[in-house]
């Protein structure tokens, strides 16, 4: 008993720790620097109603072969993150901004700044998370379907699907990124994921209501992740471990709370004796 209570401090303390290092199977972007931005031009939500807040808009240009998330583009002043999401609709559309291109932000804020202390914070998939080795060929027409409207912004949001011939190292986590040609003028790029292997069947989502016969895929560019944990020996270790580790507190709970039951119940059936004993004694 007493060594069990020398290791349940120490899984305690230590479980966090494990869990806040776990390895993630798919890259994320990060801090990324190759952009510029036009000056910010401020302006009132509604001129009629300065209360409701204010809209600042700059035009951001990708100058680095990275990947842009515009989801995660951040309004700075200073050093400080003032807020927010640019509208709604843009931080829903699942774009990322490729190499050499443009995309018009609108911060909308509820507090008047100047826009000459404005900059903007980017995170990207780098020039170095790019596997050029995979082409993808053979690209099937896109089917799309409205899959659900979002609980936070009450958007729709639009499943689109297709298929392609890619010949990839399966042991891998990818995150392909679409790049497409809409209405033959604008260009964008989407986050989807691989939904079968075998198929090549290929996802992504936005809020976007694109017409699918106005939609050309040019290419796709693979964001290469870690291994499956099934082909690491590592990663199986460590999920291993966190399974024992969370078997063992599992187990050792339950026996602390039987513990604690047991002696709540030994300490009642005392008091019962003793008033039964006093009782006697009275009579």
């Amino acid at each position: 008993m007493k060594k069990m209570k020398r290791i349940l401090p120490i899984l305690l303390l230590g479980l966090p720790y494990l869990m806040a290092n776990s390895p993630s199977p798919f890259a994320y972007p990060s801090f990324y620097e190759d952009f510029s931005n036009t000056a910010f031009v401020k302006s009132a939500v509604d001129e009629g109603n300065p209360g409701l807040g204010f809209k600042y808009e700059t035009t951001l240009t990708n100058t680095g072969q990275g990947y842009i998330d515009l989801s995660s583009v951040e309004l700075m002043t200073g050093s400080n993150n003032v807020h927010l999401t640019y509208n709604s609709a843009d931080s829903r559309s699942n774009i990322y901004l490729k190499p050499d291109s443009s995309h018009d932000l609108v911060f909308t804020l509820d507090i008047d700044l100047s826009t000459s202390g404005l900059k903007l914070k980017c995170y990207a998939f780098q020039e170095d998370d790019v596997d050029p080795s995979i082409i993808a060929t053979n690209f099937s027409s896109i089917n799309k379907e409205l899959s659900y409207y979002d609980s936070y912004s009450g958007l729709a949001i639009y499943t689109y699907q297709f298929t392609a011939e890619m010949d990839y190292d399966s042991a891998y986590h990818y995150t392909p990124l679409v790049n497409i040609t809409y209405d033959s003028s604008e260009t964008k790029t989407f986050e989807a994921y691989i939904q079968n292997e075998e198929t090549g069947s290929i996802l992504f989502e936005s809020v976007l209501n694109l017409e699918i016969d106005k939609i050309e895929i040019d290419n796709i560019v693979f964001i290469k992740g870690r291994k499956y944990s099934r082909d690491g020996f590592l990663d199986g270790l460590f999920q291993g471990l966190i399974m024992v580790i969370m078997a063992g507190l599992f187990v050792i709970g339950g026996i602390f709370a039987l513990g604690l039951m047991i002696a709540g119940l030994v300490i009642g059936i005392i008091f019962i004796v003793k008033a039964v004993r006093y009782k006697n004694v009275d009579n």
